[in-house]
């Protein structure tokens, strides 16, 4: 199974990136609430 998800975000790098920039937001708002 977890090669069949590596598979997907290889084939799908922009899903990759729209993952990192959502946990960049993440980041963002935790040193904003704090």
């Amino acid at each position: 199974d977890g090669d069949a998800n590596n598979k997907s975000f290889t084939n799908q790098p922009s899903l990759s990136l729209m993952e990192d920039l959502r946990s960049l937001r993440s980041s963002e708002m935790a040193a904003h609430d704090d």
